[in-house]
């Protein structure tokens, strides 16, 4: 999905309306690119079309653009490049087979047929670029394209959770349940569905029974929880989106702030802010407001007036987020200070009708900032995602608000985690903590009941969720050794891992997006014959011990679906049992490379 024209500088490219001229495979959004750094223009270059589903060839695969150069005729500007001169320049892009085709009639122009032949549908991006290292240290590299979870929203109920997918585009819904028992279990997610809304989906809200989604080119839609049916909504261009539980809050790109009923959408509040507006935070009589120029301004959510001057936020060079507490209707404003090393974290805490902080907590790990902040379900505590460099990056601190003090222990949940939510009260599982790291490409449900204990822990992970770029894909890494050379993905199935150097030479590192299957490499799984079969523990204990006896070197098996054919372990506790046999992963010494020598024998 292309989004170059959305940036701050937009590349020179028209797509028009229809969300399928944006898909194009890698090799093909390449030769575009190419193409409009050979032009060196301003004016926009039609795209026609691209991706065609329904087309059995090339064109269904994305590797077919249309274009056309629709710039006007002006007698003192540029001619507009006529069919056969966008060909001789698309020629010299590097597309593989060109075709000129003559306008349908008399009032259009003509238009290039462009294909790029059939190749890799997967970019690999070390970083840094340079994928040259030594033993025992590491480079980073990611997958594209890939999802990027970037906002959460429950449903009020707490049986369905939406994600904004920035990387996919899409907007998925994650049905929650727990299995029966007592006492009661955390709930798990599945995949319910998942809808494409539009380019670059930034923020979500769940307000009067419909879930409403803001993108980064200002569109708004509203979607039916259920079936995920799209209906576009007549605002500005928004930046971000709130709820109150009655009112569709929102900021907008002309510096207002803008109520809407859920239901209708009818607008119910056009307020001008003091400057261009970022978050908004609904909560109690009062709105909390992200002003630019590192400022916030608080909003009478009754009157739908402004509550006092705008306050400048004290040693910050970026405001990341802010919401309400349960006490006394405290304000916690999550701010990076610019700092490199210690410090570069704080959480500031206003007082009601305070210009200044009351206290700041800066013991957040050097290097990281918060980025996400929200209320745990019981009101009591706050969890503050932080992002940043090393291994300390992506916790999920825990903030106890009846004295502003941090639990001792963070929640691991891995890289830069925006998608940050509690589940609401009226759940009928636990209460669960959400957390969806970008890099790590999962789904976290964390138990909040730990924080309550004595002495507090930090939520427990219960379920983990693996988010590929579709519906029922999964991203596998691999890595191909060329002579003496080793070397070794950290994560598997993640879509950004870090690659370690185990021996000096040549490795090619590999991914692949997987479909239906659960068997990722180095993993085999055990079935038996008859899907209706059914053995006894003793046939199980000795299936295990013949896999332990012949499991190569590097292999998993995998042995849950043989395990749900026995007869013993068809109970309750069927999951407290290893799904695989042990152990999980082997390695192996590798005798160091010899150069041979000129008398060494042949």
């Amino acid at each position: 999905m292309r989004t170059d024209d959305l940036g701050a500088a937009p590349a020179p490219v028209d797509y028009g309306s229809d969300p399928d001229n944006r898909r194009m495979q890698p090799a093909a959004g390449a030769a575009l690119d190419r193409l409009l750094a050979g032009l060196g223009r301003t004016d926009p270059l039609t795209v026609v079309s691209a991706y065609q589903p329904d087309d059995p060839g090339l064109a269904g695969q994305g590797r077919v653009l249309v274009l056309r150069d629709d710039r006007l005729l002006t007698i003192d500007g540029p001619l507009p490049l006529a069919p056969a001169a966008l060909a001789a320049r698309a020629f010299a892009a590097g597309f593989d087979h060109i075709t000129v085709q003559a306008p349908a009639t008399s009032s259009e122009r003509g238009s290039v047929r462009l294909a790029v032949a059939a190749g890799e549908q997967l970019t690999v991006t070390p970083s840094p670029p340079a994928a040259e290292l030594t033993t025992e240290t590491g480079i980073t590299v990611a997958v594209g394209p890939r999802a990027t979870p970037v906002a959460a929203c429950f449903r009020p109920d707490g049986g369905r959770v939406f994600l904004a997918d920035r990387g996919s585009h899409r907007v998925v819904a994650y049905d929650l349940s727990a299995p029966p028992g007592a006492p009661p279990r955390p709930a798990c997610a599945a995949f319910a569905s998942a809808v494409f809304t539009g380019p670059l989906p930034v923020s979500l809200a769940f307000v009067g029974g419909r879930l409403f989604v803001a993108h980064e080119d200002g569109r708004v839609v509203s979607l039916d929880p259920g079936t995920l049916a799209a209906t576009p909504l007549d605002t500005p261009d928004a930046v971000a989106l709130g709820a109150d539980g009655t009112r569709l809050y929102l900021t907008a790109t002309d510096s207002t702030l803008r109520a809407y009923d859920p239901q209708s959408g009818i607008q119910l509040l056009d307020l001008p802010l003091p400057g261009r507006p970022g978050a908004v935070t609904p909560a109690g009589p009062e709105m909390a407001v992200l002003l630019d120029g590192l400022r916030f301004c608080l909003v009478d959510r009754l009157a739908g007036t402004l509550h006092g001057d705008p306050v400048t936020v004290p040693d910050a060079a970026r405001v990341l987020c802010v919401t309400f507490g349960p006490i006394d209707g405290r304000l916690y404003v999550g701010v990076d200070t610019g700092a490199t090393g210690a410090g570069r974290g704080a959480l500031q805490v206003y007082r009601p009708n305070a210009a200044v902080p009351d206290t700041t907590l800066t013991a957040f790990p050097p290097g990281t900032a918060p980025v996400a902040i929200c209320p745990a379900t019981d009101q009591r505590y706050l969890y503050v995602a932080t992002a940043g460099l090393g291994g300390t990056g992506g916790r999920v601190h825990v903030l106890d608000t009846a004295d502003d003090t941090w639990l001792p222990l963070p929640f691991a949940a891995g890289d830069d985690c925006r998608a940050l939510a509690a589940s609401p009260a009226a759940a009928p599982s636990p209460p669960c903590l959400l957390a969806a790291p970008g890099a790590g490409g999962t789904l976290l449900l964390a138990d909040q009941r730990p924080p309550g204990q004595r002495p507090p822990q930090p939520p427990q992970l219960t379920s983990r969720q693996p988010l590929g770029p579709d519906a029922d894909v999964r991203v596998a890494w691999s890595a191909l050794p060329f002579g003496p050379g080793r070397a070794e993905p950290v994560a598997f199935d993640a879509p950004v891992t870090a690659v370690t150097g185990l021996a000096p030479g040549l490795v090619r590192v590999r991914v692949d997006c997987l479909r239906g299957s659960p068997v990722l490499p180095y993993q085999c799984e055990v079935r038996p014959k008859d899907p209706q079969a059914v053995i006894g523990k003793g046939q199980y204990d000795l299936v295990l011990n013949v896999l332990n006896w012949f499991q190569p070197i590097g292999v998993e098996f995998l042995t849950g679906d043989l395990r749900a054919h026995v007869r013993e372990l068809a109970g309750a506790d069927a999951d407290l049992l290893p799904a695989f046999t042990f152990p999980t992963y082997h390695t192996y010494d590798q005798l160091p490379f010899h150069r041979p020598e000129r008398d060494d024998p042949p």
